[in-house]
């Protein structure tokens, strides 16, 4: 089958253009499985970082009232010892602080 000059050659009627294009397709929806598995596995480890963020957060807030809580705690056992050491100055002529006569 010789083609005159201006007769174009119909590639597609070819039994390899078909096999490529066939492969084309086949590479094309094994890009977009890839694709699709990637996405799936960024949006559960996004879920797991976001519920990860959550308990971080849940925990920093109650430490947060714990510490104030300690706080005042700690204000309070201040206040005593202060109140114990005066107690103490009263009823003593010696200060607590004072050294002993041996130092």
């Amino acid at each position: 089958m010789n083609k005159s000059v201006g007769q174009c050659y119909d590639v597609s009627k070819h039994r390899g253009f078909a096999q490529a294009q066939k492969g084309i397709g086949m590479a094309a929806q094994f890009a977009e499985e890839e694709l699709a598995n990637r996405v799936v596995k960024l949006e559960e480890k996004f879920s797991f970082q976001e519920d990860t963020l959550q308990q971080l957060n849940d925990v920093l807030a109650k430490q947060g009232l714990q510490i104030m809580e300690l706080a005042v705690q700690l204000k309070h056992c201040k206040e005593q010892i202060e109140g114990l050491r005066e107690r103490d100055a009263r009823v003593s002529d010696n200060p607590v602080d004072e050294r002993p006569p041996h130092y």
